[in-house]
């Protein structure tokens, strides 16, 4: 035991505190956590959660149960997932199509002449963000009707987390436009529409609580047919904001 003006401290707290004296407000030296005492929550919650989704994600492409139910399980919320997966990921297609055309212009998409100059690029870029960042909550909104439609009310939550997951195949197939090879990105566009369509039909049951095997399937089938269109639709409606905005440049 250690007698200081401050009181008694244990030999353990003192041996702490001799490096941090009360009368400093530098650094601070915090004292081990005592037998029983709750460690402290992690510095960087959503960053665990995000890590953990993305390493579950093969295990859900071809299972309803692994990596599905410890989603469901944490309840993570609509603005969650937002927060945390749509919108960082959002982020990837647009910055990779912008290095594609400043690197190796003409070697994936064809030719812009004259060529796109940086802002530009930029203008596409934030249409483009935009429009994958609205187009999230539609499809939510989309699953949610076509599971009403059956009797059946999932919530809000689940369906976004539904409509957020089911295109992170997408966003990373985009990293495919690292490599200048057109062929290499079809093929991994086409794997990620494939990975795309699987979330979704192994996704429906558990995170819209679905336990008749029909009704899920019929709503699965549904969803990738909406998510097909809403995929086309992105495109073009992103196409169509970008020549007037171009040609008005």
């Amino acid at each position: 035991m250690v007698r200081t003006s401050q009181g008694v401290w244990s030999g353990e707290a003192a041996a702490v505190n001799a490096w941090n004296p009360p009368g400093k407000r530098g650094l601070r030296f915090h004292d081990p956590p005592r037998r029983g005492q709750v460690p402290a929550p992690s510095r960087h919650p959503r960053a665990r959660r995000l890590i953990m989704i993305m390493n579950h994600i093969p295990s859900m492409l071809v299972s309803e149960k692994t990596g599905w139910e410890e989603i469901d399980k944490s309840n993570y919320s609509a603005r969650w997932f937002f927060r945390s997966l749509v919108t960082p990921l959002s982020l990837l297609p647009p910055a990779m199509y912008a290095y594609a055309e400043l690197v190796h212009p003409g070697v994936i998409f064809p030719l812009s002449m004259p060529a796109l100059t940086a802002m530009q690029l930029l203008v596409t870029g934030i249409v483009f963000y935009v429009m994958q960042l609205l187009m999230v909550p539609y499809m939510a909104m989309l699953i949610q009707r076509m599971a009403k439609g059956r009797d059946h009310d999932p919530g809000y939550d689940g369906a976004y987390a539904l409509a957020a997951i089911a295109p992170v195949p997408l966003w990373l197939s985009s990293l495919s436009l690292l490599v200048p090879n057109q062929g290499f990105v079809i093929g991994v566009g086409i794997a990620a529409w494939i990975a795309a369509l699987a979330l979704i039909r192994h996704g429906v049951r558990p995170l819209l609580h679905i336990d008749d095997e029909k009704t899920a399937h019929y709503i699965a089938n549904m969803v990738s047919l909406g998510g097909i269109a809403a995929g086309i639709g992105l495109l073009v409606v992103s196409a169509m904001v970008l020549s007037l905005l171009l040609g008005a440049w």
